[in-house]
């Protein structure tokens, strides 16, 4: 480090240079060192900026993960603080509804957001606002996983909340592209009917409507139809209609960057490195075998193996209502299976239990930040 690299114009340049790389080079690397190096440098409306695109871009990154949640929380934490006591000593609706707002759109951790709205209407089980605020959540849960539970929840706290205010255009808005996208085109005519009452002049709810206009549902049972797409993927016909009618929300959970498959089939033998693995293996979401390695016995039978594991975790994930499978570890008699789910695949590392977790862990993230595609 040179004598004068305290100046603020040389802290300046150096952060131009790593904005330049950011932009030629898109990365969970590129950014978090963006990130970190605006907020060492006082920038802060800069780095918060900074994290904010790299989890919407990124947000199966662990490096992602890690330096969002260190920034976002340093620049919340007074007001994470003042919510959180004043939920403690004098709880009100509003109050439950600004904090899980707080970490659905500032902390990026929609489990926390869901419970505290949860938590809310226990106590406000007619509130406008935690209604919302559920539905918005179990949207964007919807939009990443097309889990027909999330769907119909969304469906059920967006009545709540227009049944409480007529007027919420946001409610209303909601409602109509998740009735679209699963085919219930006559429940989504009655709510752009309603959005165009309170405002006529609304172009892409006004297109929505005249398209739909003569389209017969693709069914009245919105169960069936929720666990249709589930099952089977959108229909394209519905996915397109819905497209017409853009509806704003946090992409960070239902956008994710996908992992390069070429890449991560390169890099499969990255892990021969880490002491005690025995086997890894990265599959699509089909179950497709991206790249293995297998220090001894089968890969097809430690992949019939792996993806029976990831669909029977998955399946009990539903159950519980806590949203997919992200990452988990099983032990077997001499072995644990370390499994990820990233961008569309699964991560699948087996070692002997003597290996550390923090270098099974350390090992993973690197490999899922290396393979990421921007």
């Amino acid at each position: 480090m040179g004598w004068f690299s305290w100046l603020p114009w040389n802290k300046r340049r150096d952060l131009e240079k790593l904005e330049a790389e950011a932009r030629r080079n898109t990365s969970p690397a590129t950014l978090t060192v963006l990130a970190e190096k605006y907020y060492q440098s006082g920038e802060f409306n800069n780095a918060v900026e900074c994290v904010r695109r790299a989890i919407e871009r990124f947000p199966d990154s662990p490096k992602v993960k890690e330096v969002h949640a260190q920034i976002m929380r340093l620049h919340n934490q007074q007001t994470l603080a003042k919510l959180q006591k004043e939920i403690e000593t004098r709880p009100k609706a509003e109050t439950y509804a600004r904090l899980a707002d707080l970490y659905y759109r500032d902390m990026n951790d929609l489990n926390r957001a869901l419970e505290l709205a949860n938590d809310g209407l226990e106590k406000f089980p007619e509130n406008e606002d935690l209604h919302l605020i559920t539905g918005l959540i179990r949207f964007v849960r919807y939009q990443a996983d097309r889990l027909s539970q999330d769907g119909l929840k969304c469906i059920e706290h967006l009545e709540a909340a227009s049944r409480a205010n007529p007027m919420n255009s946001k409610a209303c808005a909601m409602l109509a592209r998740m009735f679209t996208e699963v085919g219930a085109y006559d429940r989504a005519a009655t709510q752009l009917n309603n959005i165009l009452r309170f405002a006529p002049d609304d172009g892409p709810a006004r297109r929505l409507l005249d398209k739909l206009h003569g389209i017969s549902p693709a069914g009245t049972d919105l169960e069936e139809l929720f666990k249709n797409v589930q099952l089977g993927g959108a229909n394209e016909e519905a996915r397109a209609l819905a497209e017409i009618f853009p509806v704003e929300y946090n992409k960070g959970q239902a956008a994710p960057a996908k992992l390069d498959a070429t890449l991560a089939a390169k890099h499969i033998d990255d892990f021969k490195r880490v002491e005690g693995a025995k086997a890894a293996m990265v599959m699509d979401e089909t179950g497709k075998v991206v790249g293995s390695f297998a220090a001894s016995g089968s890969s097809a039978e430690l992949a019939e193996m792996v993806w029976n594991i990831y669909t029977g975790s998955e399946d009990a994930a539903r159950r519980m209502d806590i949203g997919s499978f992200k990452r988990g570890i099983l032990e077997a008699p001499g072995i644990r299976l370390h499994l990820v789910e990233a961008g569309g695949h699964l991560i699948a590392l087996v070692t002997s239990k003597q290996t550390r977790d923090e270098i099974v862990r350390t090992a993973l993230n690197s490999y899922i930040d290396g393979v990421l595609k921007a």
